[in-house]
């Protein structure tokens, strides 16, 4: 069995009292009744029990395997053949009774009952979703349990070298399996799960003191294979971040289905899930939350840039939590059908949302400068008032500079430097304070309960800017 703390662990992002989801997207109308985690704790607890039994799989530790639980077991038959059959409508009893009669069919079962006909499968479909996400599932939810940031218990999803089925039943079924049914992608379940724990007593007194933490790259106007634009994938990569955003033109010339893979995924793809390029990728979940530029729109409809990622609500605009922050991904470009003016529905929606957060720092980003001192200049239709609705910062492209300007108190970052060839200045806008436009770079920015921390950093390692917010609570 693989050891448990190989399997990659997930974000820990979402700090909620409540089980909810902090992540906003309309969900798809459920196919399936919600299913309540006792009727999976009895199915577990039952096939442990036949695990051992005589007329089972004699095995003498049932469901635990060296101490740890067998994922796998639990995965083949509870959720392979248990879940499915409740989801088609059989009862608890039938449903078990075809998890019984597919194992009387394995090679494990007829060797241990020469002679004894197996059982006939009625079978009940196909799965609702696919055994080695569940597994995965299963696994991270071990690794977090024995995690410094998760539950610190050393033998995770085992008590006393028994599974632990309250917490699978509770994380896993009650929690992440009925969002995935509910139409949330794997990110966001997971999210609600992560949030869930931290909202136990267990997790708050073993984390008393902590703070929430994060740490993220910005990169912009970054969309074109070759040297610039990998040199600064190496620079940001070296940091170590959590994930990533994009202030736009993710793939030049003409956003182009083409050239999406080999300008992005080349690069990226380890931060991209879920990836369906043809470069390797380890991701297990999404860590890469681009924004719209207008080369990404040349192509009719940006197609292939949202064929090519899997991001929240409509695709074009939408909003995450990675706590402490509120991030805002506003579609900047002419062609966004909800419209880009102060009045326009995709700026109300942001209003609606940045008035209604309650996290620390709220960062909007896009493509187009509101403010610019360079080539492309400031885009007046974007001048809306970010800082009365509640933002923290804003953050675009479009000029393929590095520019600060802070006007009424909030902080504009220019950040379009991510590769492709680098502009002019022109006269200073007012509020200008540092311009920079000598070698390509990136944004390191990274949070806690004091300050958000803003670097702009050459593909060489120079500092070029230093600039700090501090938390919503303090502005």
């Amino acid at each position: 069995m693989t050891s448990r703390r190989h399997w990659p662990l997930l974000a820990v992002g979402l700090v909620s009292a409540t089980v909810s989801l902090s992540v906003s997207v309309p969900l798809r109308e459920s196919r399936h009744q919600p299913f309540d985690r006792n009727d999976f704790l009895a199915a577990m607890n039952r096939l442990h029990a036949y695990y051992m039994a005589p007329e089972g799989l004699q095995r003498p530790g049932g469901l635990s395997v060296d101490g740890s639980p067998d994922f796998v077991g639990i995965a083949t038959w509870i959720f392979d053949v248990y879940l499915t059959c409740r989801s088609a409508g059989r009862s608890p009893d039938d449903a078990f009774g075809e998890v019984v009669a597919q194992i009387t069919q394995s090679d494990e079962w007829k060797s241990k009952h020469p002679g004894e006909p197996s059982l006939t499968p009625a079978g009940c479909g196909a799965p609702p979703l696919d055994r080695n996400e569940f597994l995965q599932a299963l696994l991270q939810l071990d690794a977090f349990y024995t995690a410094d940031e998760g539950l610190q218990r050393p033998d995770g999803l085992s008590i006393g070298g028994n599974p632990d089925f309250v917490g699978i039943a509770a994380w896993i079924f009650d929690i992440y399996l009925n969002a995935r049914l509910a139409g949330r992608s794997h990110q966001m379940a997971w999210n609600e799960v992560i949030a869930g724990i931290q909202a136990t007593d267990e997790w708050k007194q073993k984390h008393a003191d902590a703070a929430p933490s994060v740490r993220f790259a910005v990169i912009g106007d970054y969309g074109l294979a070759g040297d610039h634009a990998r040199e600064v994938s190496d620079l940001v990569k070296g940091w170590n971040v959590d994930f990533i955003i994009t202030t736009g033109d993710n793939n030049y010339p003409n956003g182009a289905a083409s050239t999406i893979d080999t300008n992005i995924g080349q690069y990226y793809a380890d931060f991209i899930f879920p990836y369906s390029g043809s470069f390797t990728s380890t991701a297990t979940r999404n860590r890469f939350f681009p924004s719209l530029g207008n080369h990404d729109w040349e192509t009719p409809g940006a197609t292939p840039y949202l064929a090519y990622f899997t991001l929240p609500g409509n695709e074009r605009y939408y909003d995450f939590v990675q706590t402490p922050v509120h991030f805002f991904a506003i579609d900047s470009d002419f062609n966004e059908p909800d419209g880009i003016s102060a009045s326009s529905v995709q700026a109300q929606w942001l209003q609606g949302k940045l008035s209604a957060s309650t996290s620390s720092y709220r960062f909007v980003y896009m493509h187009h400068a509101p403010f610019s001192s360079a080539q492309n200049g400031s885009h007046a239709t974007l001048q809306w008032p970010y800082k009365s609705w509640g933002a923290s910062a804003v953050l675009a492209g479009h000029d393929h500079t590095y520019e600060r300007i802070i006007r009424d108190g909030l902080p504009y970052f220019v950040n379009g430097s991510g590769g492709y060839a680098l502009y002019a200045f022109g006269s200073p806008v007012a509020g200008s304070v540092v311009r920079y436009n000598a070698d390509w770079g990136a944004l390191l920015v990274e949070v806690d309960g004091k300050a958000a921390t803003f670097k702009f950093i050459t593909r060489g390692g120079v500092v070029v800017d230093t600039f700090s917010v501090p938390p919503h609570s303090s502005q």
